[in-house]
């Protein structure tokens, strides 16, 4: 319920996106209790990757914002030690 009014969406479609991750991988990724879920193992190390993957992203958009701002970027002055 928490993750669909996060996501904007309804609880069924949160389920049902889960279920069809589950399924793909062929491994529970969530266990179920009352009082909640909680991830798996294999759901940690799916969620681990995620933020990895969401990580480089971030940074490679970055990076192309930096590229792509004609202000920015570095200049080098080189000379000799002989000028004084």
């Amino acid at each position: 319920g928490k993750a669909a009014v996060l996501l904007n969406t309804t609880q069924p479609n949160i389920s049902r996106s889960i279920a069809e991750l589950e399924r793909a991988f062929g491994v529970r990724l969530l266990d179920r209790h009352r009082r909640g879920i909680e991830p798996t193992e294999c759901g940690r190390a799916l969620i681990d990757c995620g933020a990895a993957a969401f990580d480089e992203l971030r940074r490679g958009v970055k990076s192309i914002e930096f590229l792509a701002d004609p202000t920015a970027g570095e200049v080098r002055i080189g000379s000799t030690a002989d000028l004084a």
